[in-house]
């Protein structure tokens, strides 16, 4: 008599159930709207004056990205839900400093806005691990993925402005405001390098030469590699591991 087909391995079937048809379409329908919320919170960090109401929409806008991401990303909803109450509560507290104009309220502001921008990149990262086919998902968060970076660095230069004595970007600019920040960190990460707003502390240099290094080889690499890929199939690390294995 034939044999019982073995049952697939846990992780197996997880594969199996992200590349279902209809998993994929709300996978890319999840991934645009976070692109969408992304560019929307990138633009207005730019755009924004240098006022206490549009830092705490800045707080409140780059918290509301990582929750969107904790939702695109597929993580479990009670760890989803523990995460979203800590992040509006610290919000709700940085916001509440801001009515003092304190500067200790800035400073926890650029911290915390550091370390979201940490979480979201690691998690969209993750995400996409476990897909098997190159689509426009992955397009998507790829795309989400570099202007997540961006955003990071300029969190980073945020936050040494905060460490530091001497200012970022010199006398005349200081630590520059959320604007100046974003707006070097993508001229630097795009090495368009305008020039009107340059990095004046060795540790603001080193960063600026990091993050134009990462911007160049995220583009020939990664943004090549997906291009290149886009419609094809790959194996997952995972399933190549456990075939071995058995």
């Amino acid at each position: 008599m034939p044999r019982d087909p073995e049952p697939q391995p846990r992780r197996r079937r997880i594969l199996d159930r992200f590349e279902h048809p209809l998993e994929r379409e709300r996978a890319i329908r999840a991934y645009g709207i976070t692109l969408a919320f992304v560019l929307a919170t990138l633009l207005f960090g730019i755009a924004s004056p240098e006022e206490n109401w549009s830092r705490a929409i800045a707080l409140l806008l780059a918290s509301v990205t990582l929750m969107l991401v904790l939702w695109t990303t597929r993580v479990r909803r009670p760890l989803r839900r523990l995460i979203s109450i800590f992040i509006l509560g610290i919000v709700a507290v940085s916001i509440l400093g801001l009515g003092a104009d304190s500067t200790p309220a800035q400073d926890v502001i650029r911290v915390e806005t550091f370390l979201i921008g940490v979480a979201a990149p690691v998690l969209i990262v993750r995400d996409l691990a476990r897909y098997r086919s190159v689509t426009f998902r992955t397009v998507f968060g790829a795309v989400i993925l570099y202007l997540l970076i961006g955003m990071l660095f300029g969190s980073a230069y945020g936050v040494l402005g905060s460490l530091e004595t001497a200012p970022v970007f010199g006398p005349a600019i200081g630590d520059g405001t959320l604007s100046d920040r974003l707006y070097f960190s993508f001229t630097t990460m795009t090495t368009v390098g305008f020039g009107d707003i340059t990095a004046q502390t060795r540790p603001a240099r080193a960063i600026a030469v990091a993050e134009g290094l990462t911007g160049q080889l995220y583009l020939v690499t990664i943004v090549a590699l997906v291009v290149s890929n886009l419609g094809r199939g790959r194996r997952p690390l995972r399933a190549e591991g456990e075939e071995r294995a058995g």
